[in-house]
């Protein structure tokens, strides 16, 4: 339900959501968005904007808050993401990239991106 009004924002090109755990709620929504390249705002403003996007148009029910900005999203050769593999990388678990996928160094960089964003050194 989340994908469709994150792709509302005009400047969020591709977007994934999965469950990330959590010790308070089990799990909340994780959007993985692919900004357009010729973007003149801060990530920081998008993620703003696509937070308040949602709650206007979903609800606070979303409880969406969370927002990592990737480079790329994995996709298969029919256009299909795995989201029950991305779901299991942002939440620390063991992963398997399908042979069918186009381009699984993806996967390398949002494994970055979840070391570095979500999961900082020391926590």
């Amino acid at each position: 339900m989340c994908v469709p009004v994150c792709l509302l924002h005009p400047g969020v090109v591709d977007c994934a959501v999965v469950g990330l755990e959590d010790s308070l709620k089990g799990h909340v929504p994780l959007a993985l968005c692919v900004l357009r390249n010729d973007l003149q705002k801060s990530q920081e403003d998008v993620v703003k904007e696509m937070v308040s996007l949602v709650r206007e148009t979903i609800g606070p029910v979303a409880a969406f808050r969370k927002v990592l900005i990737v480079r790329g999203l994995p996709k298969t050769r029919s256009g299909k993401i795995p989201r029950s593999s991305l779901a299991n990388l942002v939440n620390g678990k063991s992963y398997t990239i399908s042979p069918t996928i186009e381009d699984p160094d993806v996967y390398k960089d949002i494994e970055k991106m979840v070391k570095q964003e979500l999961r900082p050194a020391g926590q």
